[in-house]
């Protein structure tokens, strides 16, 4: 099981601030350092500039995040990512998945392709038909859950998306929000390869840095 950085807080914060230099290349550099597996961001809310400096050598495999609407004209850029998680326009998972199979057609290589959608069985099949390698499921809805009941029902759904995706062939990421308690019923979780948490990791780094940080969080995945 992988840990990865979204830089996406970043991102938000620096729109936020405009009177304050946050520069992204050295906060990807400190992840990095302390030992973050990839490093993910936004198409919609970095720079060109800036992709091209997150896909460097020295840094971990650089992931991109591209809108659906804008996906033909940033794959015609050619952007130098390592892989690229399609998702909704309006930043999370994808609900209309019947036109997947454009996404493959226009990618040179589809085993750098996968979408965010939601944990149904009907949108994982729409993904392996597409033939991309990666489906990224959202745990958002579990990390909301009201009562241990709803995060029970949750788990579950995840767990049986996992397994559908497996047996399609597919490799799995899950991002969103991802308090430490949750991330151990997460990783045990058979098929999941990589996670890449929100807001909090980045709240917890900004306040003890990003060395323990990251060791906290590989050590509530059971993780060295």
């Amino acid at each position: 099981m992988r840990l990865g950085i979204d830089l996406e807080p970043l991102a938000d914060l620096a729109s936020l601030w405009k009177h304050f230099s946050l520069d992204l290349l050295d906060f990807a550099y400190a992840a990095a350092s302390a030992g973050a597996e990839m490093l993910m961001a936004p198409e919609a809310k970095i720079e060109r500039t800036e992709i091209a400096l997150l896909a460097r050598p020295g840094l971990p495999l650089f992931v991109l995040k591209v809108r659906q609407g804008e996906f033909t004209r940033t794959m015609q850029l050619a952007p130098p990512a390592d892989r690229f998680f399609v998702i909704a326009d309006h930043g999370g998972a994808l609900k209309e998945t019947d036109d997947f199979a454009k996404f493959g057609k226009e990618t040179m290589d589809p085993t750098t392709l996968g979408a965010c959608v939601e944990a149904e069985l009907g949108a994982i099949k729409n993904v392996a038909r597409a033939g991309m390698s990666w489906i990224v499921f959202s745990s958002d809805s579990y990390a909301q859950a009201s009562t241990p009941k709803e995060a029970e029902d949750e788990l579950a759904r995840l767990s049986t998306a996992a397994f559908a995706a497996q047996k399609f062939g597919l490799r799995i990421a899950v991002m969103g929000a991802m308090p430490p308690h949750l991330l151990k019923p997460l990783s045990d979780i058979e098929g999941i390869e990589e996670l890449y948490p929100g807001p909090e990791i980045w709240l917890r780094a900004l306040r003890v840095g990003w060395d323990r940080a990251l060791a906290e969080y590989r050590a509530a995945m059971g993780r060295p």
